[in-house]
């Protein structure tokens, strides 16, 4: 097995919800699951969205919000 580069990514979206930049963790493909460890998709979504609710933006919460009556 070769050892590779892997990435982890989330959105953030300014203050009219409009995707404007991402959270990124890049790394060993040894210490980057595929799928994602749920802590670190986590992490890396809770910072996009902090950074994303000091933006003006709601929508990570209106995404949660859809995802909860699902």
């Amino acid at each position: 097995t070769s050892i590779g580069i892997a990435t982890l990514a989330a959105p953030v979206f300014d203050a009219e919800d409009r995707p404007c930049a991402a959270v990124a963790v890049v790394g060993s493909s040894l210490r980057v699951d595929d799928p994602p460890d749920a802590e670190l998709l986590a992490q890396v979504q809770g910072c996009a969205e902090s950074i994303s609710a000091e933006l003006g933006s709601q929508a990570w919460a209106r995404g949660r919000q859809a995802q909860s009556r699902t």
